[in-house]
Parts: C-alpha cells; sequence; structure tokens
C-alpha cells in the first residue's frame, strides 16, 4: 500500500519501478502490518504501509501548522545551549535537515502556509537513539514546496 492506495498483484510485481516514481527525500514511514496485528484468521499475508510526503489540503496544514507552534514553547538564550532537563519541544526536521533545538522556534514561526508542503507531527514519544533527548515530546518533520 502507498499512500493509502493498495496495489493490485500484478503492481506488486512491479512495486521497484512504481517505487522509482517517488523521491526518497519524501519518503515518511514504512511500517509492516501483520496479520496478527491484524487480528485476522483468514490473512493472505503481510502488508507493508508506505507513505510519501504529499501536497496537504491548506485545510489541515493549516491546522497541523497550528498544532505545531502550539507544541514549541522552549526559549533558549544562545545557539551553545544544551536542551533543557525538563525541554517540551519536539525533535524538528525540515526537508529532512535537523534543526538545532535552539532555532526551532524561529524556524515554526518563519514557516509560510504557501511553503509547507506536508507536515507529519508525532506528539508521541520516539526512539531517542536515533532522533536524541528531545525524542520524547515527539517528532515534527516538514516538507516544504519543492523548488
Amino acid at each position: 500500500m502507498i499512500n493509502g492506495i493498495p496495489l493490485t498483484e500484478q503492481e506488486n510485481n512491479k512495486l521497484d519501478s512504481i517505487l522509482k516514481t517517488y523521491e526518497s527525500k519524501y519518503l515518511v514511514d514504512v511500517n509492516l502490518v501483520t496479520c496478527r496485528q491484524m487480528n485476522l484468521s483468514h490473512c493472505n499475508g503481510d502488508v507493508v504501509v508506505i507513505l510519501f510526503a504529499y501536497n496537504q489540503n491548506s485545510k489541515s496544514k493549516r491546522q497541523l501548522l497550528k498544532k505545531v507552534r502550539q507544541n514549541f514553547v522552549d526559549n533558549y538564550i544562545s545557539f551553545s545551549q544544551h536542551i533543557f532537563d525538563n525541554a517540551k519541544d519536539p525533535v524538528l526536521y525540515i526537508d529532512n535537515k535537523l534543526i538545532h533545538h535552539t532555532e526551532t522556534n524561529e524556524k515554526i514561526k518563519s514557516l509560510k502556509l504557501n511553503r509547507v508542503y506536508y507536515i507529519d507531527f508525532n506528539d508521541k514519544p520516539v526512539s531517542d537513539l536515533h532522533y536524541g533527548q528531545n525524542a520524547k515530546n515527539g517528532l515534527v518533520r516538514i516538507w516544504t514546496v519543492p523548488k
């Protein structure tokens, strides 16, 4: 399944060529959903769900951007300041680039809705091994309009 659209058996055989039509920099998530997880007694196989960033509708982007802005509340004094022990900000990536924790508020405030392409907002804890100390506060990934 790619972006919520199930592939036919014929399309599954052409999966490599289908995936090549998407740019890897827009890859948001890949999940394996097993028959066991779906609690199905009769199942023909597990499902791989692949999500790529796409141009979300304006209403969704507006709502998500508002929610994201409300979640960035930490105030840092300088670029060299360490993350607070009680930090509230999630980790922020824009166009697959990690934004330093001292610059997140500025970057979020300066984002214009018409420049936003896709927002992925996870307010649940994510892997701190991969995303660092603030991963306990969630993860925000934003893609801007392709140039």
